[in-house]
């Protein structure tokens, strides 16, 4: 909320400062100080026994939120706000929509305390019923706006996917905590997606060539499924660094630990079915599922040791080559589930140590 609060409730004020200024002076700088409460009064029984003066009072307030919206409006188009498109749209609607509220009662704080003064005029003065009527109508004006802002967030993700993304997959896919990151993957590195995925291709023909009598051995297909994993090291550095940079934001959000690390598996997952799906069709259904939980528990495990050795992708490159040897040498010896099991648990201690490393 207190981003929303700097970008939109705070630039409001400062940048409406002069018409404020000049609406206080017009309203109690131009009469004499001793008349302004009688003043100020008979306005608001005018606003409660006419219905002219009601109109007319009503018709600002609808203005002055047609301003708030329209201001909402270029703030979301200005590239600084860019990071919103990313943060904000993995929340959930309901979340969305008590942040939007939340910033357009702030926003319209001046005619609402105004509404609420009128109201309780009115019930003083017996008025109850335009007293109601105030309070319904700017309660209606603020939750339509949040509804509108809304929709102008949501436009704004659109434009800001359609422009990025030409594939239509991506368009599709749904903007969430999960899927936000695919879709950054297909917007900005579709050519190194396909060049990881063009090599996992060449590995498999390759390594069964050189190896055509070990086809059906684990120990070497644990060793394909190994260079796979290395073989995509540009994406999930790409990916955590997009988590923890552009991301950065929803670290202050209601994520559990727990959440955030899940989605990352699930998003290494989505990197890797093509991968998945070869495994199932060549191994048995048991040994299929032993290899896909090495490769998913490698990647995850590779994708939050960046943490460990910074976001420095030549660093990250000498560390995943001499943990490629180290696996190459124990692979062979069995027991990969145990091995699987060790890396998933290791890449889970390492992100409770470094949940917020950047």
């Amino acid at each position: 909320m207190l981003v929303f609060y700097k970008i939109f409730v705070a630039d409001f004020y400062r940048v409406h400062f002069g018409f404020f200024l000049f609406v206080t002076l017009i309203l109690f700088g131009a009469g004499d100080p001793g008349q302004l409460l009688a003043f100020h009064t008979g306005v608001i029984y005018a606003i409660l026994t006419n219905s002219f003066p009601l109109t007319i009072t009503i018709c600002l307030w609808f203005v002055y939120l047609l301003k708030s919206l329209l201001f909402i409006r270029e703030k979301l188009k200005e590239e600084a706000q860019q990071f919103l498109c990313y943060s904000f749209s993995s929340l959930s609607k309901t979340a969305r929509m008590t942040y939007w509220f939340t910033t357009m009662v702030l926003i319209n704080m001046p005619i609402l305390l105004y509404a609420i003064t009128c109201a309780l005029v009115g019930f003083y003065s017996k008025n109850i019923i335009i007293a109601l009527l105030l309070i319904i109508v700017i309660i209606a004006f603020i939750s339509a706006g949040s509804f509108v802002a809304d929709r102008f967030f949501y436009r704004r993700i659109t434009v800001q996917t359609a422009k990025e993304n030409k594939f239509y997959f991506a368009n599709t896919l749904p903007i969430s905590y999960l899927f936000i990151g695919m879709k950054y993957l297909l917007a900005e590195q579709k050519l190194a997606y396909g060049i990881c995925k063009l090599f996992s291709y060449l590995l498999i023909i390759g390594m069964y060539h050189i190896f055509h009598d070990l086809q059906n051995n684990v120990a070497l297909a644990a060793i394909i499924v190994t260079s796979f994993v290395i073989a995509h090291v540009v994406l999930l550095f790409a990916q955590f660094r997009f988590e923890y940079q552009s991301l950065a934001i929803l670290r202050n959000l209601p994520y559990t630990d727990n959440f955030r690390f899940y989605a990352a598996l699930k998003r290494n997952f989505l990197l890797f079915i093509p991968e998945v799906i070869w495994l199932f069709s060549r191994f048995k259904f048991f040994e299929s599922g032993i290899l896909a939980l090495y490769m998913l528990s490698l990647s995850i495990f590779l994708y939050q040791s960046i943490s460990l050795v910074g976001l420095k992708l030549d660093s990250f490159v000498k560390f995943t080559f001499f943990l490629f040897l180290f696996l190459v040498i124990i692979i062979p010896i069995g027991y990969l589930a145990v091995i699987s099991i060790i890396l998933l648990c290791t890449a889970w201690a390492i992100f409770k140590l470094k949940t917020q490393p950047y």
